[in-house]
């Protein structure tokens, strides 16, 4: 399989947490079940390839949280900027 892109991950999912909250789930899920040792990198790029499969979503619920907690820490960037300009 080529190599997949950020971008890509992200058309899927819809945000950067929900990415994330997506692969640790995911994750935990193949360690549990798996009886061998599992390289991390291995484990990371096949669930990379389920999603763009779309073998594997994210429930909305999950993406309106990702979302909700994407745009305050946004917010929280934005105020910390503003005060490095005032000082």
């Amino acid at each position: 399989m080529e190599k997949i892109t950020v971008d890509e991950l992200l058309k899927k999912v819809g945000s950067k947490y929900g990415l994330i909250s997506l692969v640790v789930k995911r994750a935990r899920e193949m360690l549990n079940d798996s009886e061998k040792t599992i390289k991390a990198g291995e484990i990371i790029n096949k669930i990379f390839e389920e999603i763009v499969q779309d073998k594997i979503t994210i429930k909305q619920e999950e993406v309106d949280e990702s979302k909700q907690k994407e745009s305050e820490e946004d917010k929280e960037d934005v105020r910390r900027v503003s005060r490095r300009e005032k000082d």
